[in-house]
C-alpha cells in the first residue's frame, strides 16, 4: 500500500513501527461511506528492515515507500538507535532525501500519524501542513529532511536540531472517527519547539524564544511575532524578509551576524504618541538592541 507516513521506536530489544497506509478505496468513497482515508498497521521486529516487512502479515499488500512524506522518531531512537535509523534510510532506494524527520516528544505521541484530524485527510498531512506553517508564519523551528539530518550527524562540527511534536489527549479516542465529530477534537497534536542533539544524546528541547533565536542565527527565519517590553507596556513586532549572514573570524575567535530585513508594529500598547516620528526613531533603535541582546543570551544560554 501507499505509505504517506511512519513512526519508529524501540523497546524491549525491538522495533516498534506505525505506518500511515492509504486506504485503497477511492477517497470520494470513503468519504460517502464514512470510513477512514487511511489505514495502520504496527509492526514489532528486531530490526527497521524486518519490521518493514513484517507488515505483510497484517497487511495484504507490501508497503511501498515513494510517497513517504515524514518519519515520526521516539527519544529512545534519537538517544540510543540513530545510527541504525539512518542506515536504513539512507540505503532504502525506495524512499526520498526530502522526507521530513521529527520527534515525539512522549512515546504516546509517537502514535500521532494515527489520529484523525478535522482539516486534513491523513494524520501525515496535518502534522507536516502544521510544520510547514508554523515555520513561515512563527520560525519556531525548521523543517528537516532525512539527507539534512544524515549530513549533521556526519559532521563533527555541527549539533543536530530536530523539529518535535506532542500529542495531547488519548490515542485510542483520536483514533476514532468521533474524533473529528465535535469542533474541538479531544485528541490533537501539536508542533513542538526544537530539539537540540549533541554526541548522540537529546540535550532538550529549547524554548520558543531560543526557537526563534537559534532560526535567526541560523538563516532559517523568515518571519515571526516578538513581544518586547517599552517603557511602561509593550509592543508586538512582526519581523519579515529577513535575511542573515554569518562571518567567522578564524584569527580572533569570533562569529560576526549580519541580520537585515523589516518589520512591522501589531500592537502598540505604550503611553508613547506612535505618529511622531522621533518615537518611530527611538522605538527601531530599541527594537534592534533588543534584538541583539536576545541573541547574544539566547546563543550564550544554549551554549552553555
Amino acid at each position: 500500500g501507499i505509505t504517506t507516513a511512519v513512526s519508529i521506536d524501540y523497546k524491549d530489544n525491538n522495533f516498534i513501527l506505525i505506518a500511515e497506509v492509504i486506504n485503497p478505496i477511492k477517497q470520494q468513497d470513503v468519504s460517502a461511506s464514512n470510513n477512514s482515508p487511511f489505514v495502520n498497521f504496527t509492526s514489532v521486529a528486531p530490526s527497521i528492515q524486518e519490521a518493514f516487512r513484517n507488515t505483510v502479515l497484517e497487511s495484504p499488500r507490501q508497503l511501498y515507500l515513494s510517497q513517504l512524506e515524514i518519519i515520526l522518531v521516539s527519544e529512545e531512537i534519537i538517544n540510543n538507535h540513530l545510527e541504525e535509523f539512518l542506515e536504513f534510510f539512507s540505503r532504502e532506494p525506495e524512499t526520498r532525501t526530502e522526507i521530513k524527520v521529527i520527534i515525539a516528544k512522549t512515546d504516546e505521541s509517537t502514535k500521532g500519524i494515527t489520529i484523525q484530524s478535522l482539516l486534513t485527510n491523513f494524520s501525515s498531512s496535518n502534522i507536516l501542513e502544521s510544520l510547514e506553517v508554523q515555520n513561515k508564519l512563527l520560525g519556531l523551528t525548521q523543517e528537516v529532511t532525512i539527507n539534512e539530518l544524515l549530513n549533521m550527524y556526519l559532521d563533527p562540527n555541527l549539533e543536530i536540531v530536530l523539529p518535535s511534536m506532542i500529542l495531547y489527549g488519548s490515542s485510542d479516542i483520536g483514533d476514532e472517527k468521533e474524533n473529528i465529530t465535535t469542533s474541538t477534537p479531544k485528541t490533537l497534536v501539536k508542533v513542538g519547539t526544537t530539539s537540540v542533539i549533541k554526541d548522540g544524546k537529546i540535550l532538550g528541547y529549547l524554548s520558543e524564544e531560543e526557537s526563534k533565536m537559534v532560526n535567526l542565527i541560523n538563516g532559517n527565519l523568515t518571519k515571526t511575532i516578538l513581544k518586547i517590553p517599552y517603557e511602561d507596556g509593550y509592543v508586538v513586532f512582526e519581523p519579515n524578509r529577513i535575511k542573515t549572514k554569518q562571518k567567522l573570524n578564524i584569527k580572533d575567535n569570533k562569529i560576526t551576524i549580519e541580520i537585515s530585513g523589516f518589520s512591522k508594529i501589531k500592537e502598540f500598547h505604550t503611553n508613547k504618541n506612535i505618529k511622531n516620528m522621533k518615537t518611530v526613531e527611538e522605538l527601531n533603535k530599541y527594537f534592534n538592541k533588543e534584538i541583539e541582546n536576545m541573541i547574544k543570551d539566547n546563543f550564550n544560554q544554549i551554549r552553555e
